[in-house]
């Protein structure tokens, strides 16, 4: 029956460009009263992108890569990236990360090297009803975890391919914030 619902109200709406994630998190809202998760104005991500990526240059050798293309991408479309790694702050990392991960516009995820906690922050988003971005280096495509693998990503092989493809992704989303 919420499927018929979630039908019902999807034909109410004139140009639909809402995925069927974001028509599913409405309607537990509108049919099933849950209650509207709180956005801080005043946190630092409020209404910016957050970035969720491997940080450590040990650990991945294309850190600057990802940063670089993912920035870029982003600002293309008129939005402003935040990287909590660039963030000053005197917070327990964990409260801070979840306080703006709530806040966001939306999330883009990068799993190269298949990061644990890039996938815990995509998957906390995803619950909260945000948007989600994957990319994912061409070489380190296949590695991704089954779950994961079944949403569309966006892969890459160099910085310009990344900013041009996320652009894209932002905008055919209906994303972006200035006119393309």
């Amino acid at each position: 029956e919420q499927n018929t619902a979630l039908e019902d109200f999807k034909d109410c709406i004139p140009v639909n460009k809402a995925s069927d994630e974001q028509l599913k998190f409405i309607n537990e809202f509108a049919i099933n009263n849950k209650p509207l998760p709180i956005i801080n104005p005043l946190l630092d991500t409020a209404g910016k992108v957050f970035v969720s990526m491997p940080m450590n240059h040990d650990k991945c050798a294309d850190v600057d890569i990802i940063r670089e293309g993912i920035d870029r991408g982003i600002r293309n479309t008129g939005n402003e990236p935040y990287f909590l790694d660039k963030d000053a702050h005197n917070m327990n990392i964990t409260v801070k990360m979840i306080d703006e991960i709530s806040s966001c516009k939306f999330l883009v995820a990068d799993f190269t090297t298949h990061n644990a906690g890039v996938y815990y922050e995509a998957g906390y988003a995803r619950a909260l009803g945000k948007t989600v971005i994957h990319t994912c280096k061409k070489d380190d495509f296949q590695g991704l975890h089954f779950d994961v693998r079944q949403i569309q990503t966006l892969s890459w092989s160099n910085s310009d391919e990344l900013a041009d493809s996320l652009s894209k992704q932002i905008i055919a989303s209906g994303l972006g914030v200035k006119n393309q």
